[in-house]
Order: structure tokens, then sequence, then C-alpha cells
């Protein structure tokens, strides 16, 4: 594992770390399955490394610095959630603990949605637009995701007035890319082509013999 300079315990995971955090997740969302509670796990896993990560900088020094020891650990996560979260994310918690597993947490949660979406029959959208888009706007998307994909399309919504018209869609590593900018900067570079073009043709014929 490597450190990243900007954060001291954000961490790349090696393709066993994140084989095993697959394996942390698939267990727990089969069990979480099976009690009807697979969508609110998953809503506290994500709250818990966003708006718990966000309000407390502790948090990510807890998961990760060698300082507390496990025993301390456990204590701490008791307190911290015993009777304020689900019984199966508090064992989820004190399981990764128990294994020294907890720097696994974000990619256990985000191993866990892509589990969730794929089993729902779910996938996840990011749409980047220049302005807020309208209802109709968002349907008509929706139905053409739909149809791309076979799936229900989660969308996230980002507004990004550089884009300044259109929109940009993100489905995993798939992008289509219909913004005004983008438009723009294909025109220009098209019109830049042609006028290589001209020019050279005007020096063809200027050098070639009469």
């Amino acid at each position: 594992m490597t450190q990243d300079r900007t954060n001291p315990y954000e961490i790349i995971l090696d393709e066993d770390a994140l084989r095993v955090s697959r394996v942390y997740a698939e267990a727990l969302l089969n069990l979480a399955e099976q009690r009807g509670q697979a969508e609110s796990v998953l809503q506290e896993l994500e709250e818990l490394v966003g708006t718990e990560a966000a309000n407390d900088p502790r948090f990510e020094e807890f998961l990760h610095s060698p300082d507390f020891g496990r025993k301390e650990r456990e204590a701490v996560l008791k307190r911290a959630f015993e009777g304020r979260s689900s019984d199966l994310l508090l064992d989820f918690l004190l399981v990764l603990n128990h294994h020294d597993r907890l720097p696994l947490l974000r990619a256990a949660t985000r191993s866990y949605r892509l589990m969730f979406d794929r089993r729902s029959g779910r996938i996840p959208v990011q749409v980047a637009s220049a302005a807020p888009l309208g209802d109709d706007q968002v349907e008509h998307l929706r139905q053409k995701l739909r149809g791309a994909f076979q799936r229900e399309p989660i969308m996230q919504f980002r507004v990004d007035p550089t884009l300044l018209g259109g929109v940009v869609v993100r489905v995993r590593d798939w992008i289509y890319d219909g913004s005004l900018r983008t438009s723009l900067l294909n025109i220009h570079d098209q019109l830049i082509e042609n006028s290589k073009h001209e020019l050279q043709n005007r020096r063809d014929r200027f050098y070639s013999p009469v």
C-alpha cells in the first residue's frame, strides 16, 4: 500500500486488499438481504464514510493509525454505534476491527454499493449540465439510459457552468459528452485542421511546375 501525499490516511489498495474488501462486502450484503436491510445498511455505510469523515477528521486517523489498539478501537466503536446504528453495521465494524481490516472500510463500502446495484438491476449514472435539468429532460434521459443499458439508472446530477450547454453523462467507463463546450472545441479543431489543409494546398499549387 502507498499513501497519498495530500492525505496521510488516503491509501491506494493493492489487488489483494481490494479482493479482501469485496469478500467482506459480499458477506455483509448477503446477511443484510436475508434480514431485508440491504438498502438501509448501504445508507449507513455511505453516511459513515462520507458525512462522518467529513465532519470529524479524527475518524480517518481512528481507522488507519497504528496508535490505536484492537481493544481500544472496539471500545470506541461500541460507544459510538451501539444503540445508534443497526446491529449489522456495528457487527461489521467489529469484525473488520478484529481482523485489523478497518482501513478497508471505504473500499468495502464501494464494493457493497456495486454489488447492491447489480443485484437490484440498477446502474449509477453521473450527469453534468450547465444548468439544472427540467423534469422532462430528466425523464427523457432516464428512458434513453434504460434502453441503452437495460437497467434502472440511478442518476446523480451536478451543475457545471463551464459546459455552457448540453450534458455530459458518465456510466462507469462509458462517457457521452454532448456539451456545448466540447462541440465548440471540436469546431475550433476542425477549422484549424481545414486551414492547415488549405494552406498546404496553396503551397503545393505555388511550388508545382507550370
